[in-house]
């Protein structure tokens, strides 16, 4: 009888012993990708149990400024792109995106995608600043806690339209602010580490590491007296197509604008870019549930220019070769949406509630300064209201 439990007994056992095996390597190599991004707002997991710590081991760090910014450069609402997939990017970017929420401030993570999802634009929310992350040496070891040398770039602008783009005269004077700084790490090896804790250590060492160089006057929260002032909703979502790459949202007092890229060679004929046939595609609504965009007439030959209507509200894009590619910004101006919104003030055909929308729509912008003294004057005639700026002067 114990003889021929034997064999049954050793199978038991060897069975036993690759589960284990397997399980170790389950444990050992879980998570060893990195950590696994989600575009949009970043929020720090309400339940601690979420929260990865960071593991206990030595970092040497080499901080070297690129490019020195403005010592009272400060962030606020920021977009965190990644340059790259790599893993070291993407904790990267984690470290950085709790550093700013940490501190009040606003992070969007916007992650490249795998391969062949399409890269889509971020949240349409108007950030200050878009930090590009990439990783420019260093590969990761097969075992986790394995010993590391690499080093990242870490750069920063603030959002403007180029001097030469159509609606630049809306901006404030001024120049795009950048900074960028190359950030090199030691690891030596940790065994028994696990990888998630890996990760997060040296995305938060990086965090700390870059933050105070790149943003000298550091870290605002974001308060109700920052919010930009409302135009009825957001900005509509950019026409995508192959290649294209949109960055991030800014909004002036006279303009709001996405910002993008589509990199392809770029071309021309007869002086005026060509339009690459997957945008051209997007332009011409032959897409289901694409809007139809009409063409203008530029006035300078380097920019391609298109219009379409948005709920009620004219809507621009325009193509500029730039770098070996195109850049591509769609915008809404405030002198038109004023416009719009002052006849929908007077339309006796809407319902009321949707007249007092449009008043109080003009209300919040009736000390704009991009307008002419003259709309700013009817403004306060067609709304019975006083400028945002005045209400402060006036209250007690």
């Amino acid at each position: 009888m114990s003889n021929s439990l034997t064999p049954v007994i050793l199978v038991l056992v060897l069975s036993l012993g690759v589960i284990a095996l397997l399980n170790a390597h389950r444990s050992d190599s879980r998570g060893a990708g990195g950590p696994q991004l989600e575009q949009g707002v970043f929020t720090v997991p309400t339940k601690r149990r979420l929260i990865v710590p960071s593991a206990t081991m030595p970092i040497s760090a080499h901080l070297a400024v690129v490019v020195a910014p403005p010592a009272d450069e400060r962030w606020q609402a920021v977009v965190i792109a990644a340059d790259d997939d790599g893993p070291l990017t993407r904790a990267a970017m984690l470290g950085l995106a709790e550093h700013i929420q940490a501190a009040g401030g606003l992070a969007i993570l916007d992650p490249l995608p795998q391969a062949p999802a399409p890269v889509i634009a971020p949240l349409a929310l108007p950030v200050d600043h878009v930090l590009r992350v990439g990783t420019l040496s260093g590969a990761v070891g097969n075992a986790a806690g394995s010993a590391l040398t690499a080093t990242l770039r870490i750069s920063a602008s603030t959002l403007r339209l180029p001097d030469d783009h159509p609606a630049a005269r809306l901006q404030t004077p001024g120049a795009v602010r950048t900074a960028s700084v190359a950030y090199a790490i030691e690891v030596p090896a940790a065994p028994g580490v696990l990888w998630p804790g890996w990760y997060a250590a040296i995305g938060r060492n990086v965090a700390a590491g870059v933050a105070g160089s790149l943003a000298p006057a550091g870290i605002a929260a974001v308060t109700a007296q920052d919010k930009p002032r409302s135009w009825g909703g957001l900005l509509p979502p950019p026409p995508q197509a192959a290649n294209v790459r949109w960055t991030a949202v800014m909004q002036q007092p006279g303009v709001r604008a996405w910002l993008g890229r589509m990199n392809v060679p770029a071309q021309a004929q007869g002086g005026r870019p060509t339009v690459p046939t997957e945008l051209a595609k997007r332009l011409g609504g032959s897409v289901t549930g694409a809007r139809k965009w009409t063409e203008l007439d530029a006035t300078s030959p380097d920019y391609r220019l298109w219009t379409s209507d948005q709920d009620g509200l004219s809507t621009l894009l325009s193509l500029r070769a730039a770098d070996a590619g195109y850049d591509l910004t769609l915008w809404q101006e405030l002198p038109s949406a004023v416009s719009a919104w002052r006849k929908q003030a007077a339309d006796a055909t809407l319902s009321e509630p949707k007249r007092e929308h449009a008043r109080e729509l003009l209300r919040g912008h009736a000390d704009a300064t991009v307008l002419p003294d003259a709309v700013r004057d009817a403004i306060r005639q067609t709304t019975g209201g006083l400028a945002p700026s005045e209400l402060s002067k006036n209250a007690p």
